[in-house]
Order: structure tokens, then sequence, then C-alpha cells
């Protein structure tokens, strides 16, 4: 309960602060930097070296992998059926392609499963940001015909190669073989206990709600394949692979977490239709708490 407690706080507490303007414009920016630079690398750091690597893990790994492939099909479809235009079709995949596994999704699986459950939860992270680097930044480069994609791609490899969360898991899968790390563990868990808190609050001062009827057709669409398609997909695949307990659960959730914001905000930044863009970061995070308590229940029952 401290935990569900812990979220709805620190999001309300951004909200309120964010109406009440006590912080100045892009203050979640600050924020953001410290998670990014010592909360997530302290929690990989802290986690990653005593993952127990196994067949069971093959559902956090290609998870992201089926939820991306899912949504290029889902928009195909939905752009076919409907009138839409290029940046509205590119806004959609991209922020119904890509989950919150880490601002929104750690915090969660803490609170639905423990702590222990969170190398999990980095694995499937750790490949979303993979896709987010890699795929999603040459797709809305693509759209936006800024740059040659030869380019693209290799600024976006570069660029995943000094991310520090990135190179936090690579140090926790290379290190314990050199050196033991473990005498640090109590001052990482005590600098990734602040991503939670942190994460949530910085969520919680970029929520926008604006402008909401004349993208809600969109909306429902991008929305439905997030909140429900997506984690589907990830439940099928984990009974056709004979994946369950913690493993599948885990997955599960997190793909059931609402739209990747740094994404979402790009693409607005981009001028993919930015309208939706923040209407779905906002509408996502709304809508999951709801949907994330339903999937849980699915997944006890099923795994």
């Amino acid at each position: 309960m401290e935990n569900f407690a812990l979220i709805v706080v620190c999001l309300l507490a951004g909200v309120v602060m964010l109406r009440l303007r006590l912080l100045p414009v892009g203050s979640h920016k600050s924020i953001n930097a410290w998670i990014i630079n010592l909360a997530m690398p302290a929690l990989s750091l802290r986690y990653v070296p005593y993952i127990d690597w196994g067949y069971e893990y093959i559902l956090p790994i290609i998870g992201p992998v089926l939820a991306w492939v899912g949504a290029v099909v889902f928009v195909k479809l939905y752009s076919r059926f409907n009138q839409i235009d290029k940046a509205t079709k590119t806004a959609m995949l991209l922020t119904s392609a890509l989950a919150n596994t880490a601002f929104m999704g750690l915090p969660m699986i803490t609170a639905f499963y423990g702590a222990e459950q969170l190398p999990i939860a980095i694995v499937f992270d750790q490949v979303t940001f993979l896709f987010f680097s890699v795929l999603g930044v040459a797709t809305l480069m693509k759209a936006t015909a800024t740059a040659d994609m030869t380019h693209v791609y290799r600024r976006a490899v570069l660029k995943t190669l000094h991310f520090p969360p990135f190179v936090a898991c690579m140090a926790g899968l290379i290190l314990p073989h050199f050196v033991d790390i473990s005498p640090a563990n109590k001052l990482l868990e005590m600098l990734a206990a602040t991503l939670s808190p942190m994460a949530l609050f910085s969520i919680g001062m970029q929520l926008r709600l604006s402008g909401l009827r004349g993208e809600l057709k969109h909306l429902v669409a991008a929305v439905g394949y997030k909140l429900i398609i997506a984690p589907l997909i990830v439940v099928l695949a984990a009974l056709a692979l004979d994946v369950s307990g913690n493993q599948a659960k885990v997955s599960t959730m997190q793909a059931s977490m609402p739209t990747h914001v740094t994404i979402s905000l790009l693409t607005a930044e981009y001028g993919q239709n930015p309208n939706f863009c923040t209407l779905m970061v906002g509408v996502s995070i709304l809508l999951s708490f709801a949907t994330s308590s339903l999937w849980y229940t699915i997944s006890e029952m099923l795994f």
C-alpha cells in the first residue's frame, strides 16, 4: 500500500507544483538529469550483476520487440481504414510502440511485485531503450527528412553507447567477473531509491490534457494498443514460449506501461502532431493505473 501511495503522492505533487507555478518552466529536465545520470545507473549496477540468465529471460528480451512489431502492423492497418496524415501516423507509431518502462515501469514493478523483481524489469527496460534510441529516433528522422539515414543510425548508436544507464548495465554484466562490487551495494540501493519518487514527480510536471476532443479518435486507437493490445501480445508470447512465474508477470506489466515520455516529447518537438503526442502521454498515464491493475490480475491468474 505504501508503494501505491508513493506513486499517487509524487504524481500529484508534480501536477500541483506545475499548476501553481512553484517551479520554473522546464524544471523537470534537472530532475531527469539526476535520474538518468545517477539513479538509473545505480539501479543497474545494484541488480544486473545478480541476474541468473536463463531461457526464462527470453520474454523480457523479446517483449519490446513484439510490442514494436505489433505497433507497426497496428498503425498500418489503422491508417488503411482511417484518413490520417503522415505526421499523425508517425506520432501514433512511436507513442504506441514504446512503453515508459523506466520512469513508470520500475516504480510500478516495485509496487506490484517488490524490488526483488527489478532485474527482470531492467532487462525489459534496456531493450526498450535500444529500440527508442535506434529505431525510434531513426523513424522520427526519416519522417521529418532532416538528415541522411546512415548518419542518423550512426548518431543513434553512438548516443546509445554513451547513455549512462546503458553503460551501467554493460558494466554490471562485465565488472563482477573481475572485481567484487558488492561493498557498494548499500550506496547503490540508496541512490536507486530516489528513482521512483523523482521519476513520478517529473512525469506529474509534464502531464497535459488540453485539446482532447480534436484527437479523440486517434487517441483511443493508440492508447488501446499501448495499454491493451501490447501487453496481450506479451501474454500470448509467454504462453506460446511456456514462460511463467515472475518473468511472465513482470514482462506483461512492463508492456502495459503508458507511452514513453521522451520519445513522445521528441516526436512533438519535430512537429509530428504535438497535441496528439502530449495527450498520449497524459491520457495513457492516467488510464494505466486501471489497466495495469487489470493486467496484474490477469497475470496472477495465468502465471
